[in-house]
């Protein structure tokens, strides 16, 4: 898989509570549910934001 490396080690750390990691040219699986990261607070409290939520 090919990536762009600001994603990991550049802005994409400002958006995500637990950025994916690499090691040796692979992603390693993270813990978390889902994905394994969450949208940080700074992100869904920004003006214009409108969050949803479905199937709770």
């Amino acid at each position: 898989m090919e990536s762009v490396r600001g994603r990991y080690n550049g802005w994409h750390r400002e958006l995500v509570t637990t950025p994916a990691e690499a090691e040796d040219g692979h992603l390693l699986l993270p813990e978390g549910p889902g994905l394994g990261t969450e949208l940080a607070d700074s992100v869904l409290e920004a003006d214009g934001v409108e969050r949803r939520v479905t199937g709770a």
